[in-house]
Order: structure tokens, then C-alpha cells, then sequence
């Protein structure tokens, strides 16, 4: 249900797109709204009737060594998250992740059941946080590896996906797969937007050596001067894409 402030359009925190911050609203919602349904002072494995599936004083121990910090393991969480650095929030995210993952696999191995048949999957916690994550417009999303990865912006992906399969369906194997890595060094962890770039650049290169087979030793700047004979693409794009190429071509340890 929307609150009555969204409604008259004066809810300015949905329309602020979070990703290098945590603000502390964020995190009193994510321990309301997320956390604390898994959240127990001890892990028992009796029958389906488990629900809370984290050992409390584990999880803080384990914060505790990733922050390398003398954490009481009867810590208020809750108080906690209004304390750390906003990095230090997701990093609790992936941790509880890795946490319900084993503790679900602990379960399974002592009960002697089906995983995908558990009542308490550690799926339901990933969909929980993304689902989160959606509602209030953090850019980050938790994969099936419980790391985060940054979500391209909505337009990029829906023209991501165009654009992959158009290339799929013309056969350009090489350049569809230059385009990929590009997106995946960009938004998944370790970030890399220097071979980002790079890898764009490669995918404009096997383009180039299919729309422009004779010439010789194709690199970007041959392409574009071949696209300007053409004049088929504005000015500012092919720019654009020289900028990249010169990019590409002067960092070091990316071309």
C-alpha cells in the first residue's frame, strides 16, 4: 500500500537512487523488514516447523573478524548498523547470506532431507533483500553466491538486452561476447571500469573487421573514420566512441 505522502508525490527518499550510501533509515528498514525474520538467539534443527535459521552469536563473531573489531557477541545489531560505514552494511548482507546458506546446509545434512523441499531456503533470503533493495531504489542486487553486483540502470538494460540479441541473431559471436564482459566487469564484483572500457572497445573492433573486411589492421580509430565517410552516425557519438578508444589505448594495463 502507498503511503499518502508517495501518493501527493512529496516522497523525495523513494526517488533517490542509492549506492555508495546506506542511509540509517535504509538500515532500521532492512533489520524491520528483512532481517529479523531470521534472526534467533540460538539455531535448531528440530523439524519443518524451523524457521529462524541464524546462529546470532556466530554471525557476530564472524562481523567481528571481517572487521577485525572486539565485537560483544550480545551486540544490539540494530545498533550496530547505525554505527558502521556504509560499506560495512552490505558487507553484514553478504554475511548473513553465507550464513543462512550454511546453516540450511547443516540442516539439510543432519535431517537427511531434500534441500529444495526445506521449508526455509537460503533462496527466500536473497529474494527478500533484492525485493528490498527494489522497493526502496538501492541499485545493488544479492546473487545466488550472496555477493552484490551492481543493477544497471533500467533503460541501459532494456537496451542491453536488445542489443545482445541483435548481434546474437547477425552471428557476431565475438563482438556479443566482448559486449558481455564488458557489462559484467562494470557492475560485477571486483569493479573494473578501466577493461569496461577496453572490452567495448574490442566488441567496436570485431565489428568493425565484419563491416569492413578489407581493411587492413582494424582498430576503432580505422572503424570510425570509415563511419564518418558514411555519415551515417552524428558527430558527438563517434567522439564518443574515439574518446573510448583513446581511453583504452593510454591507461596502463588496459590496452
Amino acid at each position: 500500500m502507498s503511503r499518502f505522502s508517495e501518493e501527493l508525490g512529496y516522497s523525495a527518499r523513494r526517488q533517490e537512487t542509492i549506492i555508495e550510501s546506506a542511509p540509517i533509515w535504509l538500515r532500521i528498514a532492512f533489520f524491520q523488514d528483512v532481517l529479523d525474520y531470521f534472526l534467533d538467539d540460538m539455531l535448531e534443527s528440530t523439524t519443518s516447523d524451523f524457521i529462524h535459521v541464524i546462529n546470532y552469536s556466530q554471525l557476530i563473531n564472524s562481523i567481528s573478524i571481517t572487521f577485525q573489531r572486539d565485537l560483544d557477541e550480545h551486540i544490539d545489531l540494530l545498533k550496530l548498523f547505525r554505527e558502521i560505514e556504509w560499506y560495512e552494511f552490505y558487507d553484514i548482507i553478504e554475511i548473513i547470506g553465507n550464513h543462512i546458506e550454511s546453516a540450511c546446509d547443516e540442516i539439510v545434512a543432519m535431517e537427511d532431507i531434500s534441500f529444495d523441499k526445506y521449508p526455509i531456503q537460503y533462496s527466500r533470503y536473497i529474494n527478500q533483500v533484492n525485493k528490498f533493495f527494489e522497493g526502496n531504489n538501492v541499485r545493488w542486487r544479492l546473487d545466488d553466491d550472496s555477493k552484490l553486483h551492481l543493477l544497471l540502470p533500467d533503460e541501459l538494460i532494456k537496451m542491453r538486452r536488445k542489443v545482445g540479441t541483435q548481434l546474437i541473431e547477425s552471428g557476431l559471436k565475438t563482438t556479443r561476447t566482448h559486449f558481455q564482459k564488458s557489462e559484467d566487469l562494470f557492475t560485477r564484483r571486483p569493479l573494473d571500469p578501466a577493461n569496461s572500457i577496453k572490452e567495448i572497445v574490442s566488441a567496436l573492433e570485431a565489428l568493425g573487421t565484419t563491416l569492413y573486411p578489407d581493411v587492413e589492421k582494424l582498430t576503432a580509430t580505422k572503424m570510425i573514420k570509415e563511419l564518418k565517410k558514411e555519415d551515417l552516425f552524428p558527430d558527438y557519438f563517434l567522439q564518443i566512441m574515439q574518446i573510448f578508444y583513446g581511453y583504452a589505448s593510454s591507461e596502463p594495463g588496459v590496452r
